[in-house]
């Protein structure tokens, strides 16, 4: 029978005591910030309007890892307020709208870590910084987290995105020189084939198509059409999606209308920050990313009271905060 004993150790008061002033501190500037005391409060950067799924922490394990799955997952986890978040949300959202036709194989999912509830979104996949791309596989398991991290550059994602996915989706595996396909279309194209595999993820539940790289180096994709007895003839050939959908006869997309603004912003020279800016961005960086770290990082912990020292005439609280942080985070916690 299983027992419940208390650890071994310093009692429980004898750790916990010596942390309050630090805990209590912490949660007035939690307080603060949930008041509003201070600028620059996270919004909301997505919406399913915007063809991506936002995520719980608590939903992830559920949506995404469940067992008989088939679907490949495509996570951002990002920071609401964060000012690099911000800048990369229109660009995500137009690679969304692009991803977009291959809804049946992928998935994309975003979590906003800037959610209490969903921060230990940050230590279950050891990430140090947002935005973080991940790839999670169909054979990926929870405890593993996540198959591959990606780049941000949104124009090498689809090509990355098919690599990943090609030995789960045979179809994506180019024919050789001479290799017969029971499909109903053969797409010709050099290599890397984006356009090709593109459109057989597309068409996966309403046509058969197979591709093989081309060896010219013509921008246009042929396309030909594979009879019973497994002979081809000519189709056409185009170089872009909409005019070889018309050939294969697969309907046009209806893609999301993201939120906001997709395009790249012009440059623009910053304002200068202001007190407000600045208290915000202290507040945040000791009650949220210093918590993200955890306990087992002694050189994080030693950053922050730095900070908070630095911070002192600024925000009052900071300096009795540093006061009161023990010198050793984990030495406090010992044995938790």
């Amino acid at each position: 029978m299983l027992s419940c004993r208390r650890p071994s150790g310093r009692p429980f008061a004898a750790r916990f005591f010596p942390l309050l002033p630090v805990l209590l501190l912490l949660l007035l500037l939690l307080l603060a910030t949930a008041a509003g005391s201070v600028s620059g409060g996270s919004g909301v950067l997505y919406t399913p309007v915007d063809g991506v799924t936002p995520l719980d922490f608590r939903q992830l394990r559920a949506a995404v890892y469940d067992p008989g799955r088939q679907r490949h997952w495509l996570l951002q986890v990002y920071h609401a307020s964060c000012g690099h978040c911000i800048a990369y949300s229109g660009a995500f959202k137009k690679l969304a709208s692009e991803l977009w036709p291959w809804r049946y194989t992928l998935r994309i999912g975003v979590i906003d870590v800037a959610k209490q509830r969903n921060a230990r979104a940050m230590r279950h996949f050891g990430l140090s910084g947002v935005p973080s791309l991940l790839y999670v596989a169909p054979n990926c398991s929870w405890a593993s987290g996540f198959s591959a991290a990606l780049p941000r550059d949104t124009s090498e994602l689809p090509e990355r995105l098919l690599d990943l996915m090609e030995p789960f989706v045979p179809q994506l595996r180019p024919l050789q020189p001479g290799e017969t396909a029971d499909c109903d279309f053969i797409l010709e194209e050099p290599r890397p084939g984006v356009l090709s595999r593109g459109l057989i993820l597309e068409a996966l539940h309403v046509r058969s198509l197979r591709w093989r790289a081309s060896v010219d180096s013509a921008p246009a994709v042929r396309l030909s059409r594979v009879a019973a007895d497994g002979s081809s003839a000519p189709a056409g050939s185009a170089s872009d999606a909409a005019s070889l959908r018309r050939l294969i006869g697969l309907k046009q997309p209806t893609r999301p209308t993201p939120t906001g603004d997709t395009a790249p912003s012009s440059p623009k020279a910053p304002r200068p920050p202001t007190r407000a800016d600045l208290k915000s961005a202290l507040i945040r960086a000791l009650v949220s990313d210093v918590a993200l770290a955890g306990p087992g990082r002694p050189r994080v912990w030693r950053a922050a009271r730095d900070v908070a020292r630095l911070a002192a005439p600024l925000l009052p609280a900071a300096g009795r905060l540093a006061a009161a942080m023990p010198e050793s985070l984990p030495a406090a916690l010992a044995g938790e």
